[in-house]
């Protein structure tokens, strides 16, 4: 039900003007190491200048890192999160060396990531990524 809740809010943010969404190619101020680069960037700009956020840094990799999973995936599953209560932004790296994918989230409470970590988008990730891979931190400002 949360993941229907979040798919209809961002179409009705996206539809408003509220959802900034950036894809980043081959642009070198995004390259965090040799391999490892920013790919998306998902905002609400009205809630960016939020002085308080809640930071929750998700990381797994993938037997391998197909089209599907380096293009096409990273939006696709944009409107299973960014439409969550609390969403703030998100940026999503990719490291092809390690195939990690790794997804650096702002939120407004604790209370939002932790509704966001058990919904059904958490277990998709458990699902496609190499099992004991999936880790994740939440960082109070």
């Amino acid at each position: 039900m949360k993941l229907l809740k979040s798919f209809f809010n961002y179409h009705f943010l996206l539809l408003a003007g509220k959802i900034r969404i950036r894809c980043i190619r081959n642009n070198s101020e995004e390259i965090i190491n040799d391999s490892e680069h920013l790919f998306l960037q998902v905002s609400v700009p009205q809630k960016e200048i939020l002085t308080h956020k809640t930071k929750l840094n998700i990381n797994f990799r993938v037997n391998k890192l197909s089209l599907f999973q380096r293009s096409i995936l990273p939006v696709l599953s944009t409107p299973f999160y960014a439409g969550f209560r609390g969403f703030i932004s998100k940026k999503f790296y990719i490291c092809r060396e390690s195939n990690t994918l790794r997804g650096h989230y702002e939120w407004e409470k604790t209370e939002d990531i932790n509704n966001y970590i058990t919904s059904a988008a958490m277990k998709f990730m458990q699902i496609i990524s190499i099992p004991g891979s999936l880790n994740y931190e939440i960082k109070e400002n």
